[in-house]
């Protein structure tokens, strides 16, 4: 029983280990903003840095933990085929 404990836990931090993380990527993006030099060299900011954001990370990372199962669930219905694809959003 001890031993199929471990391969649980090591399943389920495998597991949590390879989710994108999605609240916490997100909230990183918009912190950081976007901007690209275009043809010209003139530096384009398509969103403005919101350093003030990165105060939420200690929230996003324990919300990205407690929907992990629910990411898992909708990932393996998507590859089932029971619910379509999620194109970029």
């Amino acid at each position: 029983m001890k031993s199929f404990s471990f391969a649980l836990s090591v399943t389920l931090l495998a597991l949590a280990l390879s989710t994108s993380g999605c609240i916490t990527a997100e909230t990183i993006d918009h912190a950081e903003g976007s901007q690209y030099t275009n043809d010209k060299g003139e530096v384009i900011v398509n969103e403005k840095a919101t350093p003030e954001l990165f105060a939420l990370l200690p929230l996003t990372v324990p919300a990205d933990i407690v929907t992990l199962p629910f990411q898992l669930l909708i990932g393996y219905l998507e590859v089932k085929g029971a619910l379509p694809m999620r194109g970029p959003m």
